[in-house]
């Protein structure tokens, strides 16, 4: 993948996130020196998140579901590639 694609491609991703997940806000009360103090948070949820990234059309195409052998051969013999988390023999193995 060119480095163009790749920006077109988190470009992408970022204007989905921020147009379909928005921020929501909570109060955490947290005890200190014998008070109550009331801290303003703001998160996403994340599991909402998740589906709606797994829902989009332009972007499943690009997740990927099942582990991968990736070789290349270096001029003599077949070598195993790790380049990306499910390429590695944990996800293999599973």
């Amino acid at each position: 993948m060119c480095q163009s694609e790749f920006n077109s491609r988190l470009d992408s991703a970022f204007v989905f996130t921020y147009t379909c997940c928005q921020f929501e806000k909570t109060t955490i009360i947290a005890p200190y020196k014998n008070t109550q103090r009331a801290y303003e948070a703001w998160f996403r949820p994340l599991f909402e998140w998740g589906l709606s990234l797994v829902d989009h059309p332009r972007l499943i195409k690009h997740f990927v579901w099942d582990a991968e052998q990736i070789s290349k051969y270096n001029g003599h013999q077949w070598v195993r590639c790790f380049h990306e988390p499910w390429t590695v023999n944990y996800w293999w193995n599973i």
